[in-house]
C-alpha cells in the first residue's frame, strides 16, 4: 500500500470525522471494500479525492458558491428527486430540510460514483443519473421515499 494512498485515507478519515475505515465507508456511502481495494491498487479514484478538497461531502456550513462541483451537480440532482417525492406524496407532509438533505447525501454518492465509473464531469454524471431516473419512473421515486423513510427518525413509545 503506497504511503501517499494511507495518507489520503487518513485525511479523509479526519475531515469526515470517522474513527475508523469501516465509518469512513459508511459516510462515503460505500462498502468497506471499496477502500480496501483503494489500498490494493495503490490510489483513490479522482472522484473521491473531490471530498478532501472541500472537508465534507454534506457542504453544511460552506455557502454554495464555495462547493465543489459534484456538490453543486448533486443538490440539483437532489431536489429533482425532492420534487418528484413531494409530487407524489402531495408535498405537505415532508420536512424539506431534512429530506432534502437525506437526498443530497444519496445524490452526492451517486454523482461520485458516476464520475469514476464513466469518467464524465458532475454534471455529465447528474444528467446521466437524471436520464435513469426518469427512465425508471415510479420505481426511482419509490427508491427515493424509501431513502427517505429510511433516515427519518424513529420515535418509539412504551
Amino acid at each position: 500500500m503506497g504511503d501517499d494512498v494511507s495518507d489520503l485515507i487518513e485525511q479523509m478519515k479526519r475531515l469526515l470525522g470517522a474513527k475508523n475505515e469501516a465509518e469512513l465507508a459508511r459516510r462515503l456511502g460505500v462498502n468497506q471494500s471499496v477502500i480496501s481495494s483503494w489500498k490494493s491498487r495503490g490510489s483513490v479514484p479522482m472522484a473521491y479525492r473531490y471530498v478532501l478538497g472541500r472537508g465534507s461531502t454534506l457542504a453544511l456550513g460552506t455557502p454554495p458558491m464555495n462547493w465543489a462541483p459534484y456538490e453543486n451537480a448533486a443538490l440539483a440532482l437532489a431536489v429533482r428527486r425532492w420534487v418528484r417525492v413531494a409530487d407524489s406524496d402531495g408535498g405537505h407532509r415532508l420536512p424539506v430540510i431534512d429530506d432534502l438533505w437525506t437526498l443530497f447525501r444519496a445524490a452526492v454518492r451517486s454523482v461520485l460514483q458516476e464520475m469514476e465509473a464513466h469518467q464524465v464531469t458532475a454534471w455529465e454524471a447528474a444528467e446521466r443519473i437524471n436520464a435513469c431516473d426518469a427512465q425508471l419512473g415510479r420505481n426511482a421515486t419509490e427508491r427515493d421515499a424509501a431513502e427517505i423513510a429510511a433516515h427519518r427518525p424513529r420515535v418509539e413509545f412504551e
